[in-house]
């Protein structure tokens, strides 16, 4: 049985700084999720239900929509937290993978990442719908109450991480792209040296 060595130069390959990069959005973008509040998105849920049913209110623009009154500011809170730090884990564990069994190896590294970027696809649809639903929330609700200074660093927190969700998701797409494209690939790159060595020769 062959034992294959640990992928030293996988945290400079193309995936490697990919999913580098994806981890420090997605860590981020969790602290971010993290600072807004309990109190805050009480608060919100409540300016937003008064909104929804009030049409005379001089703080609140015409909802063209029943959006909020199903998904409120704590579930979207509640949702990027669970989203961020599931793909955070998942990543962290395919990344180290790659590193300690050396996965761009082995023989089957074509079917590996493809089944990588297949689950890969499903981190990137659930990051971009978070990060789009928290970036319409508070599109919708943050013009609306903006009167103190502390409302202000929630909802910037809110967008930041938003924003970088949907830098990560970004990135995520491109991960996905260079592994059904087998990019990255060690065999490849031996095949390669090979045939120049054999050309000199």
């Amino acid at each position: 049985m062959r034992i294959h060595r640990r992928d030293r130069t996988y945290w400079r390959s193309v995936l490697g700084i990919l999913e580098s990069l994806i981890m420090a959005c997605l860590l981020f973008g969790l602290i971010c999720a993290l600072i807004a509040s309990n109190l805050w998105t009480e608060q919100a849920n409540w300016l937003s239900q008064v909104c929804s049913d009030s049409t005379s209110n001089t703080y609140c623009c015409n909802f063209t929509s029943n959006f909020f009154k199903f998904f409120s500011a704590s579930t979207v809170k509640i949702a990027s937290i669970t989203i961020f730090a599931s793909c955070l884990f998942i990543i962290i564990v395919f990344y180290l993978t790659h590193t300690f069994l050396g996965l761009r190896k082995r023989k089957t590294w074509k079917i590996i990442t493809r089944l990588i970027a297949a689950i890969f696809t499903l981190l990137f649809l659930s990051i971009l719908a978070i990060s789009i639903s928290a970036i319409y929330r508070e599109s919708q609700f943050g013009n609306q109450y903006t009167s103190t200074s502390s409302s202000r660093v929630q909802i910037g927190a809110a967008y930041a991480m938003a924003s970088l969700g949907l830098i990560a998701a970004s990135l995520l797409l491109i991960d996905i792209i260079c592994r059904l494209l087998t990019i990255g690939s060690v065999q490849k790159r031996q095949r390669r040296r090979k045939r120049r060595v054999n050309v000199i020769s």
